[in-house]
């Protein structure tokens, strides 16, 4: 008989998601841990700050494994957006994230490097 979840790890991780968006919501430790963790994730990524333009099958073996890459997975798996307000700082002007740079056209380009 069971318990009558047909998708136990869907129901899981939608309880992720919703605690997620509550506790950063409240400015809870718990949104905070949520929002640092985000943010580590982005920087590992090295891509920008849109995780819903980053494809989880390209570029998840280059982070590590925590409750966000699984959401992020999820996310990516089920054509989901998760809004998020941070922001990765740029220092000086041009300055890009390095993904960015390397996977762009101009990067084989010695005129860029001038």
């Amino acid at each position: 008989m069971g318990l009558i979840i047909v998708h136990l790890y869907t129901l899981q991780e939608i309880f992720w998601l919703k605690d997620m968006i509550n506790h950063s919501f409240d400015h809870m430790d718990t949104g905070n841990l949520y929002n640092t963790s985000l943010e580590h994730l982005l920087l590992e990524l090295g891509k920008g700050d849109d995780l819903s333009v980053i494809p989880f099958s390209t570029y998840s073996f280059l982070t590590m494994s925590s409750l966000v890459k699984s959401s992020w997975e999820f996310l990516h798996l089920h054509k989901l957006t998760l809004k998020h307000t941070i922001k990765i700082p740029t220092h000086r002007a041009h300055d890009a994230p390095i993904m960015v740079l390397i996977q762009g056209p101009n990067f084989f380009n010695k005129n860029s490097f001038l």
